[in-house]
């Protein structure tokens, strides 16, 4: 019987096959002739993972696994990968962004594929990749201490990466892990539909509880804790700066100090999966007396949230 071996490999192409002549139109960069920022890659990068059984020689395509992954970065290293807190330190594998994955494809008689997946961005726009294969599934019978195989590697020319893992008949089934970038996030015009929170927690990056069963409705927002105030909107509104993307249930906001505060609802803060930018103007000094003294100032109108916002801010 064989022993089951597996290999990692990035896929290349004849240069031939990139040649002008081969291309039926001409295409022009998304983002223009300027760079692509590491916090833009962050924003954008997926990963698609597809699971296929070939012939022995790799020619012949004998199964396709029915269910392929597409993997995306959450929306809390999304929004802090446009921080300066992230761009100066990262996460404790020092990249700005992370994603992290556990998945299977089971084939029948026995053979299933057990992977671990991450994928990450670093300061300078490079895309990581740390892939585990483990001999069972991770957490079925507690975490293995060891995988079966590892692959540490950087993307290069954003190729794909093929995993190939030789079965006893002598077929192989390969694995590809494509990266691709999504469209990149529009400033849509929302009008007035309001940011709204339900039962929402408000605390820091050391975890210190800010504020708790907090409930607002509005296009502007402000927030008064005990750590602070926090003035947002998914417009721009005087003294604002752009933080990142409002989607999902958590916002965070970038502190100048380089931490952040996290406000956390029961709910998505936007309808329907609707994602939007997030503006941010941060009021550290101005704080409420305790932690159930929480305040909340909210208009569908920037001028009359402005024209009542100087007195909010005065008060206790």
């Amino acid at each position: 019987m064989k022993n089951p071996s597996i290999s990692f490999t990035a896929l290349s192409f004849s240069a031939a096959l990139l040649s002008t002549q081969a291309m039926s139109q001409t295409q022009e960069p998304q983002h223009g002739n300027s760079d692509l920022t590491p916090a833009e890659i962050c924003d954008r990068l997926s990963v698609r993972a597809e699971t296929f059984r070939l012939s022995a020689d790799g020619h012949r395509l004998l199964q396709a696994y029915a269910e392929g992954r597409i993997m995306e970065m959450p929306t809390r290293r999304d929004t802090l990968a446009h921080t300066p807190a992230a761009v100066n330190s990262g996460n404790e594998d020092g990249y700005l962004c992370e994603m992290r994955s556990g998945w299977s494809s089971n084939w029948g008689n026995g053979v299933t594929l057990y992977l671990q997946n991450s994928f990450g961005v670093d300061a300078q726009g490079r895309v990581h990749a740390l892939i585990k294969r483990f001999a069972e599934r991770v957490g079925a019978q507690g975490e293995p201490a060891e995988p079966v195989d590892e692959l540490s590697t950087v993307f290069e020319d954003f190729a794909p990466l093929q995993m190939a893992r030789e079965l006893e008949d002598g077929s192989r089934l390969v694995v590809h892990l494509s990266p691709f970038l999504r469209e990149p996030a529009q400033d849509l015009n929302l009008g007035s539909l309001p940011l709204v929170a339900q039962d929402a927690v408000i605390y820091s990056d050391n975890g210190e509880l800010f504020a708790r069963h907090v409930d607002f409705s509005g296009a502007f927002v402000g927030v008064k804790t005990r750590g602070g105030t926090y003035l947002m909107s998914h417009q721009p509104f005087p003294g604002a700066e752009e933080s990142g993307r409002i989607r999902g249930r958590a916002l965070i906001l970038p502190q100048e100090d380089g931490t952040s505060v996290t406000v956390l609802s029961q709910e998505d803060f936007l309808p329907g999966g609707v994602a939007a930018r997030l503006y941010v103007r941060s009021l550290p000094q101005v704080r409420s007396s305790g932690l159930n003294s929480v305040g909340a100032k909210t208009s569908s109108d920037l001028e009359s949230w402005e024209r009542n916002l100087e007195e909010w801010l005065r008060e206790d």
